[in-house]
Parts: C-alpha cells; structure tokens; sequence
C-alpha cells in the first residue's frame, strides 16, 4: 500500500508530458487508484465493476492492468463500448440479467471483488449477489439515499469483506511523486477515449451531456474555440 499525503498539504507539477486536457482525470485516477488498492487486486482475480462512468471506466482499467479479469456493467451501451478496450467481458443491463450472467460465467460461483461505481440501492443489491463467498465488495459510488431493503445477514452468511473507497488525499510513490500521474503517462493514449472536450461557449452542453450519460468525461477547453463533438 502507498502512503497518502496529510490532508490539504503538498503541491504537484503535471509533468510535461501530460496534456491540459488529460490531466483534468488526475483526481479520479487517484479515487479509481484507491479504490483498487483497498479492493486488494491480485493476478489472476476476477472482478465486476458495476457502473463505466469516468471513475468507473478508471477502476476497471486499473483492475485489468494488475492482472484481473475485469467484467464490465453499465445501462449505458456508450459506455460499454469504450470499456470493451479494457474489459475482458462487458455486459449492458436492461438487455442482459446481471446476477445470472456473472454466476454463468463464473460457473455460479461468483466473482472475488466487486466494485460499487453507481451508487444506487438496485447496484448495491447486485453486488452482494454476484460476489463469491469470502469475497469482497468495495463502496465507489456516492449513495444519496440508504439502501432500505438490504439485509446484513448476507455480509455474514457469504463472509464478504465490505470496504468504502473515498481515497480524497493524493496517493504517492516512494518518490513523493503522485501515481497519477504516472499511470497517465503510460495509459494516456487509452485513457483520453474517455474524454470528450468542449469548447468555453459550450459549456453549459458540456454539463446537459454529462449529466445525461451521453459522453463519459466532459472537458471544458479552456483554450479551445472548436464545436463539441
């Protein structure tokens, strides 16, 4: 595990490597890198990351580059397409019955760590459901709401580690340099898919597209007078 910086302290050049725009995923590549880590992701895992929204495209890559088969679930086929790179199984609910097709590919046993990236009472059920016993499932997503129906007599019966994620301080190597930024520069050609930039004059498209699902990451360029895609 590497050590995390103290609260508030601690400044951070972007090396010069890295462009404007790939650097805005540094703070969550640093949640997504966290995330991973209190997952505890070893080789040869297999892991779910439900919900492929920007820190969720993040946790399933990350995931995938430390070894694991990484199956990918979204509602949103935009979104699936883009994990597909990175992914080795991706799966759209709505069209698809998650719990039944990770127990199918799994030979109904279940997968080693799931990873909560939606933050909805329906996901948060799912996840219990499809991770193996002595599994461990790991709180991403941002619940606005408790989840009313669930039982805890499941966490005790499967023997599922439960762990949140939030990771709001800086991740650093021995270095004291950020993590972040060097998974950006070895992924940066990978990860910038997961972008979509805009234009200053479009910003308010930029916040209607995100919030609807209909790009992944939105970037306001600040130096850009092009027309969003």
């Amino acid at each position: 595990m590497f050590p995390v910086t103290p609260g508030g302290s601690g400044k951070f050049v972007v090396p010069e490597g890295i462009d404007y725009l790939t650097a805005t995923l540094t703070e969550p590549i640093t949640c997504a890198l966290g995330a991973v880590q209190r997952g505890h992701v070893q080789p040869g895992n297999t892991v779910v990351v439900i919900g492929l929204g920007g820190l969720g495209q993040l946790v399933a890559h990350i995931a995938t580059s430390a070894g694991a088969q990484t199956i990918g679930i979204d509602i949103m086929e935009n979104r699936t397409a883009v994990a597909a790179e990175w992914c080795d199984v991706v799966l759209t609910a709505g069209k698809t019955d998650i719990v039944a097709a990770v127990l199918e590919l799994t030979k109904g046993i279940g997968v080693d760590i799931v990873f909560e990236v939606v933050g909805r009472p329906e996901t948060f059920l799912q996840a219990f459901d499809i991770v193996r016993l002595g599994g461990r499932v790991v709180l991403v997503g941002v619940h606005s709401k408790p989840v009313l129906s669930f039982h805890p007599e499941k966490i005790f019966r499967k023997d599922i580690e439960v762990v949140g994620a939030k990771v709001p301080m800086p991740i650093i190597n021995t270095k004291g340099e950020p993590l972040a930024f060097g998974y950006l520069e070895k992924h940066m050609r990978q990860l910038q898919k997961i972008i979509t930039a805009y234009p200053f004059t479009s910003s308010q498209a930029a916040f209607a597209d995100q919030l609807s699902g209909k790009v992944i990451k939105a970037v306001i360029d600040l130096g850009s007078s092009a027309t969003a895609k």
